[in-house]
């Protein structure tokens, strides 16, 4: 900081040999007064860790392409490292092609995650390009080196292509069937493994409850953990399920406590009960 001597005792040279050039002042409202590139460095900084928290989303905008959107009107922004950088064009990742703008490594899988990640063009000036990785965050991409920004995450559907979906804000949401339904006929309390990433913090699942026969109520309860008392949700009818009679599938997002597990039971080995899971939240400022 600068104090109003140290103005004073500059003012000469300011006149006479135009030292702010040199050494730039900025004056504040409030009668501060700060060295103009300290102001600018720190400016630079919080520009750097806001980029660094909205992190651009993505889109499935074809069966096996996705898209980082971005124009002239709104560019897109990310922070590699110390760099930041923008772009006015969308970004295509194709899972078909292998290395920068395509999958890391390997063929695609069906019912799979994969991880999104930008990291630095492979020559020229410094430009955002994209992979796609079977590497989790932890890890990160073999075909970036050091140099990468986490995204966030997708899975493909049984035929290994992409269901419709967008991911925003940390959110992953599917538009439609994966084919990653699981099926609970136990009435005792089970685990389901989830394919969600092992960082998830929730997970929107589409829930339903098929009869076979049998008495009323009907019930299908989900819990966070292992504990009876945790049941979340519960599904009851108090009129009879003819053969083959479902209830209406609900849609709910749950907490992820024990990692990418459900802990569910059906009341009677003549009901099913099916998870499909559709969407998570995770935080992929949690990661470079």
């Amino acid at each position: 900081m600068h104090t109003w001597q140290r103005i004073a005792s500059l003012l000469p040279l300011v006149l006479t040999q135009g030292i702010l050039a040199q050494s730039p002042l900025v004056v504040f409202q409030n009668g501060q007064v700060a060295d103009a590139n300290a102001v600018n460095d720190n400016f630079k900084q919080l520009q750097l860790q806001t980029i660094r928290m909205q992190r651009p989303a993505f889109r499935s905008v074809g069966a096996r392409t996705i898209g980082i959107p971005a124009s002239p009107a709104r560019p897109g922004s990310v922070a590699i490292g110390e760099t930041p950088l923008y772009f006015t064009q969308q970004i295509v990742v194709d899972l078909d092609t292998t290395g920068l703008g395509g999958l890391d490594i390997g063929t695609v899988q069906p019912r799979t995650l994969y991880y999104t990640y930008v990291g630095f063009g492979a020559s020229g000036p410094p430009s955002v390009s994209a992979t796609v990785s079977l590497n989790p965050p932890t890890q990160g991409p073999a075909s970036l080196g050091t140099q990468w920004t986490y995204l966030g995450s997708f899975a493909t559907d049984n035929a290994a292509n992409l269901a419709p979906f967008t991911f925003s804000k940390g959110r992953y949401l599917n538009a439609a069937t994966s084919g990653n339904i699981s099926a609970v006929t136990s009435a005792s309390i089970v685990s389901i493994p989830l394919p969600v990433p092992a960082h998830a913090t929730e997970v929107y699942a589409r829930f339903a409850l098929i009869g076979t026969g049998g008495a009323p109520p009907y019930t299908f309860s989900v819990g966070a953990t292992s504990s009876v008392a945790e049941d979340i949700i519960r599904f009851e009818s108090s009129t009879s399920l003819a053969f083959g009679g479902s209830l209406a599938a609900e849609y709910v997002s749950l907490p992820l406590v024990e990692g990418p597990l459900l802990y569910v039971r059906v009341s009677s080995p003549v009901l099913t009960g099916f998870v499909e899971p559709r969407g998570w939240t995770e935080d992929p400022t949690l990661f470079k």
